[in-house]
């Protein structure tokens, strides 16, 4: 048997023990409150939270943070950039890795992992021809041009 469960981020339920349990002044005040603040746990904001803790991580540079009416977007531009010039700063170095490993007869990849991405590309090839057929049965072109 399960215990029940009070989920501490649901309003509505704080909204309800206000209402059966306070007075009507401090359980109008405590609506008001929660709905007021309702709007922080957004999926936006929970990104610019994330955002923020990975670029306050960063201690050996600089970010730079363009200016934007939306912080939110401003610290996503920031991450995504920073993110960008990481990544083209290691690929020389990644590339270097992938011709030394292939000059030297190195395989990459288990037998495992060969069959595992054998599969993947076999799902893409079914969903391709899935909606090749769906456009064909519509009377359009047999195509991906749409």
């Amino acid at each position: 048997m399960e215990k029940p469960y009070m989920n501490i981020f649901d309003t509505k339920l704080h909204i309800t023990l206000a209402q059966l349990i306070e007075d009507k002044q401090t359980s109008k005040l405590i609506t008001e409150y929660l709905k007021g603040t309702e709007h922080h746990r957004t999926y936006e904001n929970e990104r610019a939270d994330e955002n923020l803790q990975y670029l306050s991580e960063i201690k050996d540079e600089l970010i730079p943070i363009e200016a934007h009416d939306d912080y939110r977007v401003a610290l996503n531009r920031a991450v995504e950039s920073y993110r960008s010039k990481k990544t083209i700063e290691h690929l020389p170095l990644a590339f270097q890795k992938y011709k030394a490993t292939h000059q030297l007869g190195i395989s990459l990849g288990t037998e495992r992992e060969k069959e595992q991405f054998k599969t993947y590309m076999n799902i893409g090839k079914n969903w391709k021809e899935a909606i090749l057929r769906g456009r064909e049965l519509n009377g359009e072109p047999k195509d991906f041009d749409f």
